[in-house]
């Protein structure tokens, strides 16, 4: 299966990498990082109390398994697609006798370092920066495991991880290139059924089919014909096996969720780092990726379709009038992921020129002021996490002493 596209390598300015001893070397670190995070997530989620969302679904869809009705006997304002999801590991659990959280952490696991390699692969043609599958993958992985922190397995999270092939697929489009058919039809449905978790989010992918359709004639792809068909087909599928959802859910999801809005002051102050994240993917764009002289390349492709996918799902945000972040996770990854292959793509080239005698100063100063902002951006995103993430290291470092443990103490006296 090839995949192809206009120029992939011709137009990206770092030559490709030689096999050899670096590339080894890259791949061992790339694939300790990735495990070690992944041993880290898997010990802190296994270990501390389970978040109280995702707690809940899984009791639902095991109440589900035993035959009790979704949104009639059960009290629930989620689609039922995440239930469906949440049984499997429930079913599975139930069978083998363990606990749900057992087989539940592990398969949300899989799920996005799937979709991860996924991505990967697909990039893996497109230019020199992610001509080595292993740290992609690696670096995407990593990041979507270690990100969600106690938020790991929300639907948010499922669903940034699922449409990262999808976005691939686009920065193929958009750089004049195309996926094979069957290739598109499946980055499609995945991208349709993983919005379906979130509908709101569809409008993320706005801006950059946008800027697509504006760089080329407008044409019908394979990719979002799909995801429209599948996000469809799951409405159906609504109206047939849960019409009750519509009549109870919906009208109680609506009375719940509308009284938990905040000020767009409150909005601004906890996604302050994001913001910030999309004013540098802006900046970067502007002084990178459409100087005049400046080549189109892949990584611009990449770092446009991401670019434009986070200010997409920012706006999401707000719209949702809620500070939660779990929120924020497919804005924080695209943001994240366009700083780490814009910092792949660029500053290579800007220390050879910068080693080199009569090298241009200014190309080369205002890389360093764009590395310097994304520094900040990074910096700032990292610290938040470790603030958000500090209750959730110590509850699973000392179970018996969280909110949760004690709570069930009391109740059981």
């Amino acid at each position: 299966m090839t995949i192809t596209s206009r120029n992939s390598h011709a137009n990206d300015t770092t030559a490709l990498p030689a096999p050899g001893s670096t590339s080894q070397l890259t791949s061992i670190i790339a694939w300790t990082v990735l495990l070690t995070v992944l041993g880290l997530v898997m010990l802190a989620t296994m270990r501390s109390p389970e978040k109280d969302d995702i707690a809940w679904l899984l009791y639902v869809a095991r109440k589900w398994l035993a035959g009790q009705r979704l949104y009639t006997d059960l009290v629930e304002v989620n689609p039922p697609l995440i239930i469906w999801i949440y049984a499997i590991p429930a079913w599975i659990a139930n069978a083998v006798g363990l606990p749900p959280k057992w087989l539940a952490v592990p398969g949300f696991a899989t799920m996005v370092l799937g979709a991860a390699w996924w991505t990967a692969n697909l990039l893996r043609d497109q230019g020199a920066i992610f001509a080595r599958r292993t740290p992609v993958f690696c670096a995407i992985g990593t990041l979507l495991l270690a990100l969600p922190g106690v938020e790991f397995g929300q639907r948010e999270h499922l669903m940034a991880a699922s449409v990262l092939p999808y976005l691939a697929g686009m920065a193929i489009w958009l750089n004049g290139g195309s996926l094979p058919r069957r290739q598109g039809i499946a980055v499609g449905v995945l991208a349709g059924l993983g919005c379906a978790l979130k509908p709101t989010y569809g409008l993320a992918f706005v801006l950059p089919e946008l800027v697509g359709w504006l760089r080329h004639r407008p044409v019908l792809r394979a990719a979002p014909v799909a995801g429209v068909i599948a996000a469809l087909l799951y409405a159906v599928s609504i109206l047939i096996f849960c019409p009750a959802f519509l009549d109870h859910a919906v009208p109680l999801a609506l009375a719940l969720y509308g009284g938990t809005d905040v000020t767009v002051l409150d909005l601004i102050q906890k996604a302050t780092s994001l913001l910030l994240g999309d004013a540098v993917l802006c900046m970067i764009w502007l002084l990178c990726y459409r100087h005049p002289n400046q080549r189109t390349s892949f990584a611009e492709a990449m770092f446009t379709v991401l670019m434009c996918f986070a200010l997409g799902a920012t706006a999401v945000y707000f719209l949702q009038g809620k500070n939660w972040f779990y929120h924020r996770i497919p804005a924080v990854v695209a943001v994240v992921l366009a700083l780490m292959f814009w910092a792949a793509d660029k500053l290579p080239s800007m220390i050879t020129d910068m080693s080199r005698a009569g090298a241009n100063f200014w190309p080369t100063a205002r890389t360093l002021a764009c590395a310097f902002m994304a520094l900040v951006s990074i910096g700032t995103l990292a610290f938040g996490e470790a603030v958000r993430m500090r209750p959730w290291i110590i509850s699973a470092m000392e179970p018996e002493q969280s909110t949760e443990m004690r709570i069930e103490k009391i109740i059981r006296r």
